[in-house]
């Protein structure tokens, strides 16, 4: 197995588009309602394996319907589910997703399930096989965050793993506080600009990366949203552009196509410069299509999107 996506699986109920003003009318009639898959692990594992990586995933669903729902689509793609657990205590997280006309979104979660998620769940064996374990939720797991994702790391740095973090909002506000211990075991970082400026209280990039760099990172992937991303492996560093004339349906996503794309160049062995490419050239696929998963190419075929879009 190439990856081990460990976090958040959630069912997304896409709802669009919706005006700010729909709190203030008895009713709202949508063009669009939608049910998916959804939650940074869940994302990210299914869009590698669409590139063709190996899969697999940990992550906690009720024994419901939404929860079949979730192991049947990432089965549907291939992805490793032996590691996902059912609860019979919790029902399975699940977003309202609120998306307006210009494609951003606002999210209403019930998060119970992914809540509930620690290290003790976490499948051996599927660790062994793995090359890499990515976290895709730091910031949102209750019981993994802190100690949790710092002693999972540590486990997987002991067999030789790489490892690979990306966050989420962290609505409590503590930020540095509940992963400053696993950057220390972290091989990859992948925030968002938002969420690194939280993290580190600093505005660019460039200084971004000597705050990380303190941690040992291998890796650090900045997310820019419209303005592409920052990346550097604290040697060389690249500013990358977006891809042009995309028409942004939905942002639900986005960012874990982006670390989709860049950990299978990565793994693939593409230059620091060419991964950081090809995860804005997913992301550009993510953004045009309604949903987090349901773009389709193949690598090859995003491969030519790069190559006919320089």
């Amino acid at each position: 197995m190439d990856v081990l996506c460990v976090g958040l699986m959630v069912c997304d109920i896409i709802i669009q588009p919706v005006d700010k003003d729909v709190f203030e009318v008895d009713s709202t009639r949508i063009d669009t309602l939608k049910i998916t898959s959804g939650g940074d692990s869940l994302n990210a594992a299914i869009n590698m394996e669409k590139l063709g990586i190996t899969a697999g995933l940990i992550g906690k669903v009720g024994n419901d319907v939404f929860g079949e729902y979730l192991i049947h689509e990432a089965q549907k793609y291939d992805v490793i589910t032996s590691g996902i657990i059912k609860s019979d205590e919790y029902s399975t997280s699940t977003s309202i997703v609120l998306v307006d006309k210009s494609g951003e979104r606002h999210f209403a979660y019930y998060g119970k399930a992914n809540d509930s998620l620690c290290v003790k769940d976490v499948d051996i064996k599927l660790l062994n096989e793995a090359n890499m374990v990515h976290v895709g939720s730091a910031m949102a797991l209750n019981n993994l965050d802190g100690s949790g994702i710092t002693e999972l790391f540590k486990m997987a740095k002991s067999l030789g793993k790489l490892t690979s973090m990306d966050v989420t909002w962290d609505s409590s506000d503590k930020w540095l506080e509940k992963i400053e211990d696993a950057l220390h075991y972290t091989d990859i970082f992948m925030p968002s600009y938002d969420e690194a400026k939280k993290i580190t209280g600093l505005d660019k990039p460039e200084d971004m990366k000597e705050f990380f760099r303190n941690y040992g990172l291998k890796i650090l992937a900045v997310k820019l949203g419209s303005a592409g991303c920052y990346i550097t492996d604290f040697s060389d560093e690249y500013r990358i552009k977006p891809f042009k004339n995309i028409r942004v349906i939905d942002t639900t996503g986005a960012g874990d196509a982006f670390v989709a794309g860049f950990l299978t160049g990565f793994i693939k062995g593409f230059s620091l410069y060419d991964s950081g490419v090809l995860g804005n050239a997913v992301a550009s696929q993510c953004v045009m299509k309604l949903g987090a998963t349901n773009w389709k190419m193949t690598l090859n075929e995003v491969m030519l999107f790069i190559s006919d879009n320089k």
